[in-house]
């Protein structure tokens, strides 16, 4: 983005729970923020560019494990 590098790792697994951890400059931002916003559009925009319909892009986020990184 604009020049800086993001490191993106996304794992899928059989869970249905969510936990959420966001962290900005090594501080555990609860309320998720900006950052967490961007991942769950990028991530929408991603399935719907996939598979067309926006019903099921909210099933792919079940089992969803991901992690990032602004390098």
């Amino acid at each position: 983005v604009d020049g800086n590098a993001i490191e993106v790792a996304i794992q899928y697994n059989e869970g249905f729970n969510e936990y959420v951890f966001t962290f900005a400059n090594s501080i555990n931002t609860i309320d998720g923020g900006s950052h967490l916003t961007g991942f769950r559009t990028a991530l929408t925009r991603l399935n719907e560019a996939f598979e067309g319909a926006g019903q099921e892009c909210l099933a792919r986020s079940q089992g969803l494990r991901a992690a990032m990184a602004n390098g």
